[in-house]
């Protein structure tokens, strides 16, 4: 069953609903196109928060059609050029953005791709 809890801001006030997530993805966003989609895997599998101390970011190569139409979705809708979305599956398979991060940590692969990313843009008057 969910659990919702309302928090009041001096702005809005807002709702959290805790969901019982399956899987959990990290998705790098560049000028709104996902360039690199991770799987989190805990190393405990009670870890409440996954994060880059106590999980491991797993490459993938089949990209989850939902999850990075899910991801592309929350950083164009905040405006963002770069961005980390943490994003995760519920019970019944619908991808639920956890967070979008404006710092997200990169590895060197990753910073590697999204430099390739950024020359291409110049190259092609981007």
């Amino acid at each position: 069953s969910e659990k919702a809890f309302v928090h009041s801001l001096d702005l809005c006030d807002y709702a959290t609903v805790l969901e019982e997530k399956r899987l959990e993805w990290r998705a790098l966003v560049f000028r709104g196109k996902v360039f690199k989609l991770m799987l989190k895997e805990p190393d405990d599998e009670n870890a409440f928060a996954l994060k880059q101390s106590n999980c491991k970011f797993r490459n993938i190569k089949i990209f989850e059609t939902k999850v990075i139409a899910e991801c592309e979705k929350a950083a164009k809708a905040l405006g963002m050029d770069l961005c980390g979305v943490d994003v995760c599956l519920n019970k019944k398979l619908e991808p639920i953005v956890i967070e979008v991060n404006s710092g997200a940590a990169m590895g060197k692969h990753s910073v590697r791709k999204f430099l390739k990313l950024l020359r291409e843009e110049k190259t092609n008057g981007g």
